[in-house]
C-alpha cells in the first residue's frame, strides 16, 4: 500500500513535470508562429490557400495531407501563416499525449505512470520537435509522428489477435503514413518484415506483415483515386509517384561520389549536433540490449523489437541517404517520438 502511494505521488509530480513542459512547448512555439516561410513551406501554405478558392494549380509533389487539415481551420480562422503552423503545433502536442498512452501500454508496470511522463516532456522540449512543430512543410515533422504513434498503439494492442485482424488493422493505420509521408512510411512495412524473421511464430507474423503491408497499398490507392477523382478530376494522379522516385534517385546517387564519406561525415555531425549525442547513444544502446534479448531469449516482446529497429533504420539510414534538409532533420524528426520510447525502454 506504501509503495502504491509512493507511485501515486511520484506520478502526480511528473505529470505536473509534462504539463508544465506541454506550457513551455506552446510558448516557443507560438513565438516561432509567424516567422517567414521557406521554399517548401510557401508550396504548402499557397495549396492550402488555393483549396481556400477551389483551385488546383500547384503540381502535386506529394499527398496533400497537410493542406487538407490546415484549410478548413484557415477557413475558420483566417487564412494567415500563424494559423496553418498552429495546426502543425497542436499535433506535436496531441503526439506527446499518444506517446504517454504507448509508454504506459508497453511498461512493465502498468503501476509506474512516472516514466511515461517524463518522456513526454522531454520529447515536447527537445529542438527538434519545437522546430519542426512550425515547419509547414509535407507533414514529416506534424502528422507522420501522429500517425506513426497510432500505428505503434494499434501493434501493441493487437497483440494476440489473428494476422487477418491484426494484419487489416495495421494495413489502414500505414495508409495513413503513406499520406502522411510516402518516403519515410516505406520503412514501416520493411521493419514490421525484419521484426517477424526474429519472431517466435513467424509464419504468423509473416502472414500479418503481408496481409498490412496489401491493405496499406489497396487503402491508400482506392483513397488516392477518390481524392484525385473528387478534386483533379482523373482516375489516378501520379505526380507524388514521379516526384517519389526523383527524390530517391537524386538522394541515393551521392552514394557513389567521391566525396560522399566526407559528407557522410559531416552529415553525421550535424545529426549529432541536433539530436544530442547523448540521445543517440541512448537510443543505440537501448536497441542493442531489445534485439540482443530477442536473440538470446525470443522475440517475447515484438512491438519493442519493431520500435528499437524503426529508431535504428530510420536514424541510420536518413544519416547515409538524405541527410539534413537545408540545415535542419526533418527527415529524422518524424520518428523522434520513438527515439524517446527507446529511452523509456531504459528507464522501465
Amino acid at each position: 500500500m506504501a509503495r502504491l502511494r509512493s507511485q501515486s505521488g511520484r506520478a502526480d509530480l511528473f505529470l505536473l513535470i509534462y504539463l508544465s513542459s506541454l506550457l513551455l512547448f506552446l510558448f516557443f512555439a507560438a513565438a516561432k508562429a509567424d516567422r517567414p516561410v521557406d521554399k517548401w513551406e510557401y508550396y504548402t501554405y499557397a495549396s492550402a490557400v488555393e483549396m481556400m478558392e477551389g483551385k488546383t494549380s500547384h503540381p502535386l509533389l506529394h499527398p496533400p495531407s497537410v493542406p487538407l487539415i490546415v484549410t478548413p481551420v484557415m477557413s475558420i480562422v483566417g487564412a494567415d501563416l500563424a494559423t496553418a503552423r498552429w495546426v502543425g503545433i497542436l499535433c506535436v502536442a496531441l503526439t506527446s499525449m499518444l506517446l504517454i498512452k504507448l509508454c504506459k501500454m508497453l511498461s512493465s508496470d502498468p503501476q509506474r505512470t512516472w516514466p511515461a511522463y517524463l518522456i513526454a516532456g522531454t520529447f515536447l522540449l527537445h529542438p527538434l520537435v519545437v522546430q519542426g512543430s512550425v515547419l509547414l512543410d509535407f507533414g514529416d515533422t506534424t502528422l507522420f509522428p501522429i500517425s506513426l504513434c497510432l500505428f505503434g498503439i494499434a501493434l501493441v494492442a493487437s497483440a494476440g489477435w489473428n494476422p487477418w485482424k491484426r494484419g487489416t488493422l495495421l494495413g489502414f493505420l500505414w495508409a495513413l503514413c503513406i499520406w502522411a509521408k510516402i518516403t519515410t512510411s516505406l520503412g514501416v512495412p520493411v521493419v514490421l518484415l525484419l521484426t517477424a524473421l526474429l519472431s517466435r511464430e513467424k509464419k504468423r507474423d509473416m502472414l500479418t506483415t503481408l496481409l498490412a503491408t496489401a491493405t496499406g497499398i489497396i487503402v491508400f490507392s482506392l483513397s488516392w483515386s477518390l481524392y484525385s477523382l473528387a478534386a483533379l478530376h482523373t482516375l489516378f494522379n501520379t505526380d507524388p509517384f514521379g516526384n517519389l522516385l526523383l527524390s530517391i534517385s537524386v538522394n541515393t546517387a551521392p552514394v557513389a561520389e567521391p566525396g560522399f564519406l566526407l559528407n557522410l561525415l559531416m552529415r553525421t555531425g550535424r545529426v549529432v549536433s541536433w539530436m544530442n549525442g547523448l540521445l543517440l547513444l541512448a537510443v543505440f544502446f537501448s536497441a542493442f540490449l531489445v534485439l540482443r534479448d530477442a536473440v538470446k531469449n525470443g522475440a517475447r516482446n515484438e512491438s519493442r523489437i519493431f520500435i528499437a529497429i524503426l529508431a535504428v533504420v530510420m536514424i541510420v539510414g536518413y544519416t547515409i541517404i538524405g541527410g539534413p534538409f537545408q540545415g535542419f532533420l526533418k527527415y529524422h524528426a518524424a520518428s523522434m517520438p520513438f527515439y524517446f520510447l527507446m529511452i523509456f525502454f531504459l528507464l522501465d
